[in-house]
This record gives C-alpha cells, sequence and structure tokens, in this order.
C-alpha cells in the first residue's frame, strides 16, 4: 500500500519531500490535486467531478485527464475547460429551458452539432435571450418634472443599451485569443521550450482573467438595464 500511495502521489506530481508535507501548508493547486488522488484509492465506482481543473496548472491538468482515463469506473463531469473533456467523456448533457437533451460524442462533438466555436457562447446566447427587452413608450407627463425624468430615464437606457453592444463584441474577442491559446497550448510540443511555454501559460491565465472580468462587467450592464424598468 505504501508503494502504491507513492506512485500515486508522484503521478500527481508530489515527488521526494513533498510526500511528507502537511496538507496546511499546501497551495490551493495542491490541495486540489491531493483531493483528486484521494478519491482514486477510494473503492467506488462513480465519480462526480465540478470543475475539477480549477487552480491546476496545465501539467497538473494532463496528469488529472490520465488518471481518470485510466479509471474504470462512470463519471459526470461538469466543467467549461473543452481541452481537458476532449477524449475524456462521451456523452455530453445540455441542460436548457427546463429540458435535458443529450448528445454522443465528446465536447467538440456537441459545439460541432450546435454550431458553435465556444461553451462560452451558450453563456452569452442564454443571457441575451434573458436580458430584458426594452420597450420605450410615450409618457404623457403630468407636469415638466415628469417629462424630465423620462427623458433621463430613456436616454440612460440607450447609454446602456450601446455599452452591452459593445461589452459583447469585447467578450468575443477575448474569447477567439482565449481559443488560440488553448489551440496552442493543445500541441503535443508546446512543453519543449519550457521558457516559452511557461510565458504562454502566463498570457493564457491574464486572458481567461481577463475575460471573467469582462463577462461580470455585461452582467453587471444588464442588472442596470433590468433596475431602469
Amino acid at each position: 500500500m505504501r508503494t502504491r500511495i507513492r506512485s500515486l502521489l508522484g503521478a500527481f506530481l508530489f515527488s521526494g519531500d513533498a510526500v511528507f508535507k502537511k496538507v496546511k501548508v499546501l497551495s490551493g493547486g495542491e490541495k486540489s490535486r491531493l483531493a483528486l488522488a484521494k478519491l482514486l484509492l477510494e473503492p467506488i465506482n462513480f465519480l462526480v467531478l465540478d470543475e475539477p481543473t480549477n487552480h491546476l496548472d496545465m501539467r497538473a491538468k494532463d496528469v488529472l485527464k490520465q488518471s481518470l482515463m485510466d479509471y474504470d469506473g462512470a463519471m459526470l463531469v461538469v466543467s467549461h475547460d473543452r481541452d481537458f473533456l476532449q477524449g475524456l467523456t462521451n456523452k455530453v448533457v445540455e441542460f436548457k429551458g427546463g429540458k435535458i437533451r443529450e448528445y454522443s460524442g465528446d465536447v467538440y462533438d456537441f459545439l460541432k452539432e450546435r454550431q458553435i466555436d465556444s461553451l462560452r457562447e451558450l453563456e452569452v446566447k442564454r443571457d441575451a435571450r434573458n436580458a430584458p427587452k426594452v420597450e420605450v413608450k410615450p409618457v404623457v407627463a403630468s407636469n415638466e418634472y415628469d417629462r424630465e425624468d423620462q427623458k433621463r430615464r430613456d436616454k440612460e437606457k440607450r447609454a446602456i443599451e450601446k455599452s452591452i453592444v459593445e461589452a459583447e463584441a469585447k467578450i468575443a474577442t477575448i474569447e477567439a485569443a482565449v481559443t488560440e491559446f488553448e489551440r496552442k497550448m493543445s500541441a503535443t510540443d508546446f512543453y519543449s521550450n519550457q521558457k516559452e511555454s511557461a510565458s504562454v501559460t502566463q498570457q493564457y491565465q491574464a486572458k481567461r482573467s481577463e475575460l471573467d472580468k469582462a463577462m461580470a462587467v455585461w452582467t453587471d450592464l444588464l442588472e442596470q438595464l433590468e433596475n431602469l424598468g
């Protein structure tokens, strides 16, 4: 058992003196790797994984993916990391409009059938459909103050709507850059140049962070528009 544990720890990038570290001193990524390694030691035949690649670097993701591909049981995986999902799953389940639809194949087969380029597109389209529809109706104001207030609100709505369009264009641009970085990192010789791969990985993480911020701005604009009524 000791040999098996050491081998499993080594597979999850814990080697040498690192295997004797206390859990409390581990980083977030190391704790995630340790939790996943413990799962594979349990006599279970069904895993439920919610965003298992969070806090993991590219190498750790590869280790986890290979371990799961060697796993004999069934898995239910929730993830936005399509490179991680590619080849790992054989069915995609979509929850939409209170209904469940199944697709055969992995995430790329799903994207191809839906005729979209990224999972983010689904979120943008879904939230756009749920966004409040703005209909500006003429208002008969009882006094000058009411008329001026309505003009101000209409002006604010137009400004927010314009900002939403700009935010969606920015999100699309960032997503294209993220996709390009993912394409580079999926190359078989990506890690052959350690300095270059580290630089690309850093740029990729920065771009993902930029995407998260852009999505937050877009969501905030939708809320502002809804609050204006």
